[in-house]
């Protein structure tokens, strides 16, 4: 992973949330769904692997997820749109990947999601709730950076998380069932972004040892 340059790449994706909310504005929650899936599409933004920390990482970014649920026609969007790992607005959300210690053939990968879910309400308008404490999600075992397969990130940050419309409380983002994961995220079968390999075959060859790869 030492080797392994910056760039952007672009997954599909698939999101489960569990929610209990205020709908009806009355201060009151009211609704609570036990499932929601959502699907679409999220870019990532990966800065260069480095050997300057222990361990070993690469400084990531969420900077562009949407999801739409098609039962409900609710959107889930998180990042804040500049792929640069610094906050250029309310929904950045870095991340890192991180070198196993004792294990350089594997990683984990982790961000810190600050997201918008935006829920239409027949004959009144939308519900738009935000986080304001981390959603902290994670996926472990990764042998290649950038993604060459499915991972499923699960959160790890401590659940009910509250959900905020503007600075009222509307509701709470729930834990969902077991087994069923935060989002789950796959490459695209024709990826958008051209990824830079630096010397990774030459970097196995000379440690004489498996470390996560970048292709």
């Amino acid at each position: 992973m030492d080797s392994c340059a910056g760039g952007t790449f672009l997954m599909n994706s698939v999101s489960n949330i569990a929610a209990a909310l205020d709908l009806n504005r009355d201060g009151t929650i009211d609704t609570t769904f036990p499932l929601l899936q959502f699907v679409g599409t999220t870019s990532v933004f990966l800065g260069p692997g480095s050997i300057q920390t222990i361990p070993h990482s690469m400084p990531a970014e969420i900077y562009d997820m949407t999801e739409i649920n098609p039962q409900t026609g609710a959107i889930l969007r998180a990042g804040d749109g500049v792929p640069n790992t610094f906050p250029d607005g309310s929904l950045f959300s870095p991340g890192n990947i991180v070198e196993r210690a004792g294990v350089p053939s594997l990683a984990d990968s982790f961000f810190d999601v600050f997201f918008e879910l935006d829920i239409p309400l027949p004959g009144v308008g939308r519900m738009v709730l935000r986080n304001r404490d981390t959603l902290i999600v994670e996926c472990q075992g990764l042998t290649q950076v950038p993604l060459n397969g499915t991972c499923d990130y699960n959160v790890i940050s401590q659940l009910p998380l509250d959900l905020y419309e503007g600075g009222v409380f509307r509701g709470q983002l729930l834990a969902t069932p077991p087994g069923v994961p935060a989002t789950s995220v796959s490459p695209v079968p024709e990826p958008v972004s051209i990824w830079l390999i630096v010397g990774g075959l030459a970097a196995v060859a000379a440690f004489q040892r498996r470390r996560a790869t970048c292709r």
